[in-house]
């Protein structure tokens, strides 16, 4: 990966093992809060995963910092360069379920996901699929996203979301209430 990848990128800070570098930033305390308390009740939690881990998780287990991560971004929104081509990007971007695996996607999401995506039922399998990416808007809902958009969220509250039209990138780090627009022309 940082051959590939971080390199590429000039990304410092990202590694599945942080405990083999002295030049990293100390990693921050995941954020809990309980339900229906609102941000009142957030309070330190602690690093789920078992450190040194054992094995490089594809979907879980990266360490990284926001600048880091503002480059991968940047890579995606900028038509893939360093990382990608265009044709990369675009296969990234492209739903993948199989319609059995669709009309299984909105059963196990929670009331909340459903919602993002415009789901409006469990039996609802035209309304959102999977890209490689992350999930994708197959119709638009009304006042709030368009057909394409793609929108990602990670287990520290990192989310973005690409719309296709105008190409732009919303990026949130809830921890720190920090904020971002990404366009093809520089950060907002």
């Amino acid at each position: 990966m940082e051959k590939n990848i971080w390199s590429k990128l000039g990304a410092t800070s990202t590694t599945f093992h942080p405990e083999i570098y002295d030049n990293l930033p100390a990693p921050l305390e995941m954020g809990n809060r309980i339900v229906g308390q609102g941000i009142s009740s957030v309070k330190q939690g602690k690093i789920i995963l078992t450190q040194p881990a054992k094995d490089d998780l594809g979907g879980i287990g990266l360490f990284s910092t926001p600048r880091d991560y503002m480059k991968l971004l940047a890579a995606l929104l900028g038509g893939g360069y360093p990382l990608l081509s265009e044709t990369g990007v675009d296969i990234l971007f492209q739903p993948r379920l199989s319609d059995a695996s669709r009309a299984a996607m909105p059963k196990g999401l929670g009331a909340q996901m459903r919602r993002v995506l415009g789901i409006k039922s469990s039996g609802d399998i035209t309304q959102a699929d999977h890209c490689l990416a992350g999930t994708v808007t197959m119709k638009d809902i009304s006042g709030r996203r368009k057909a394409g958009t793609i929108n990602w969220s990670g287990l520290p509250n990192l989310h973005w979301v690409r719309l296709q039209f105008p190409c732009l990138l919303f990026l949130g780090f809830y921890k720190s209430s920090k904020f971002w627009i990404l366009s093809p022309f520089g950060p907002y």
